[in-house]
């Protein structure tokens, strides 16, 4: 199974940070390649969130919430992460019920595999929710559209106060034989960056034809440690996503352990 290319898998450093792939950008350079986009995340069991009862009193009639998720082979919740919501008090309910949800996962090269995907509750007043699930396809497709003072949303990097900087780096040990004979491979890789500075949920975007799949796995453990400054925008820390290009060049390796 070579799972990869739709999976959570990251990467080593960050040089400096990308704003995320928009739709419609300029095609890959040659060997590169963009993650399966047609493995889908199936919901398969809910419990349903509460209407916030202040915002039924306050006559809303309506909201939305959208949860970046990592669900693991077994349809489990590992992880998830808010990207979107109309008001915060939506979300609050969604993440009370969201640990209790069953997924089915996608199948790749026949067997379950864990995948990174998005999740969309959509509350309708009196009528009931409204449930939306992605693919593996990029994180980054409405962020800095909402709008509204009590709305909750990340924001892009162009709309920071300044880039955010690591302030701890770990770098995964990875043996030559990973490259495969190669002398470099590279991949780029899309995160989120949390209020605190820390990553969330990262995904591989794009990458060399022919990666050994060891060598992102552990990439991934490592970036997964990493923190950085707080994002900032007009003074506030916020959230926001970031994308990077990555090498893994013969050099690194010398010398690293097994």
């Amino acid at each position: 199974m070579n799972p990869i290319r739709s999976l959570l898998l990251t990467s080593l450093c960050v040089c400096s940070l990308l704003p995320p792939r928009a739709k419609g950008d300029e095609e890959l350079s040659e060997g590169m390649q963009i993650p399966d986009k047609s493995s889908l995340l199936t919901i398969l069991d809910t419990v349903d969130p509460a209407f916030p009862a202040r915002l039924k009193d306050f006559g809303y009639p309506e909201g939305d919430v959208t949860f970046a998720v990592v669900v693991d082979q077994n349809g489990k919740l590992q992880d998830s992460f808010l990207i979107e919501a109309s008001h915060l008090e939506f979300a609050e309910e969604v993440s009370k019920v969201l640990p209790l949800w069953s997924f089915t996962p996608p199948i790749i090269d026949g067997e379950p595999s864990s995948i990174a995907s998005k999740i969309k509750v959509i509350f309708e007043r009196g009528r009931g929710f409204l449930y939306e699930s992605g693919g593996s396809n990029s994180l980054g497709n409405r962020i800095g559209k909402r709008s509204g003072s009590e709305s909750y949303q990340i924001y892009p990097l162009k709309e920071l106060d300044s880039i955010p900087i690591p302030r701890k780096i770990v770098e995964p040990s990875f043996h030559s034989q990973l490259l495969e004979g190669k002398e470099v491979v590279t991949a780029v890789f899309e995160f989120y960056i949390d209020e605190a500075g820390r990553v969330r949920i990262p995904t591989l975007r794009e990458s060399a034809e022919e990666i050994d799949e060891t060598l992102l796995v552990l990439a991934q453990e490592a970036l997964l440690q990493w923190e950085f400054e707080p994002p900032l925008k007009n003074g506030k820390p916020v959230a926001t996503l970031a994308a990077q290009p990555f090498r893994f060049a013969r050099e690194q390796a010398e010398g690293a352990a097994d």
